[in-house]
């Protein structure tokens, strides 16, 4: 089957946390594949998946996400913000 993705995915099969845009709750999940437009997720709990989130990567980058399809344990979002951007660190 021919690949019609306009960016190509890449499997990086690594741990991330989502943030709940809208209460802040976190949700431990996997990042199963990746490219610049977006990502396919595993959840624990995929149901309890809010429908927006910032996804928080390994090292501290984040990426605000919307969900696209939900298939059992699995979530593919699109990325809606224009790019990866470090996390802020606060200092005392």
């Amino acid at each position: 089957m021919k690949e019609r993705r306009s960016y190509p995915r890449r499997e990086v099969g690594m741990s991330a946390t989502a943030i709940c845009s809208a209460t802040g709750q976190p949700h431990m999940c996997a990042i199963l594949d990746i490219s610049h437009s977006g990502a396919k997720f595993a959840f624990a709990h995929a149901e309890n998946t809010p429908d927006e989130f910032t996804i928080v990567m390994p090292g501290g980058f984040l990426r605000c996400c919307t969900v696209v399809r939900r298939t059992g344990p699995v979530v593919s979002a699109r990325f809606i913000d224009s790019g990866i951007r470090p996390q802020l660190v606060e200092t005392a």
